[in-house]
């Protein structure tokens, strides 16, 4: 499936919220909270794909939160090609104040609703409906691609530092070393 529109109502439904550093209860975490269901989601994702994938255990010393992984996904695996990162964070901010159901992901009048839309799950959409475009269709000279899907965006950017600390460390088999490039899918300017 490569329809964006209908990859975006997919994410929009699986809850990714960050508590921004609050104390939540369990129930809470349970029902919404943290980024777990859609690491899954996209795990399966990319195996159904054929893409060789990685998760990577985050920790944070300043939150509350449990360990959060981040979660990488490559085509290709042509050393002698370049590496492109496509960044993407899992994590929204949290549904307080919302009037729409947030989850519910629906369309009206040609827009997508529900947490997220905007930032960043449309712009995952976008990445997963590229990348199983060039998996069924590669063109010739097709870099290595990186799909990274990071944690805790919304609040401390653990996951983007683990990130680059990963290939420093040598501790993954799809990102051995530095990028050549990375493009990252925040839509805010922060």
């Amino acid at each position: 499936m490569t329809d964006p529109a209908t990859i975006l109502q997919q994410l929009i439904a699986i809850p990714s919220v960050n508590p921004m550093g609050k104390e939540i209860d369990s129930a809470t975490a349970d029902a919404f909270c943290y980024e777990h269901r859609i690491t899954d989601f996209l795990d399966r994702h990319f195996s159904a794909l054929g893409l060789a994938v990685e998760r990577h255990e985050v920790h944070s010393a300043t939150d509350h939160a449990p360990a959060r992984q981040n979660l990488l996904a490559r085509l290709g695996a042509d050393a002698s090609k370049p590496t492109l990162i496509l960044e993407v964070h899992l994590d929204t901010v949290p549904v307080t104040g919302m009037t729409i159901d947030p989850f519910a992901s629906e369309l009206r009048d040609g827009r997508i609703w529900g947490r997220g839309a905007c930032d960043v799950k449309g712009a995952m959409a976008c990445i997963l409906a590229a990348i199983g475009r060039l998996v069924e269709d590669p063109p010739p000279n097709l870099p290595n691609i990186i799909v990274a899907c990071t944690v805790n965006e919304e609040h401390g950017f653990t996951g983007a530092q683990a990130l680059a600390k990963l290939w420093q460390s040598g501790q993954s088999k799809l990102l051995p070393t530095a990028p050549d490039a990375i493009i990252v899918s925040e839509p805010t300017e922060l």
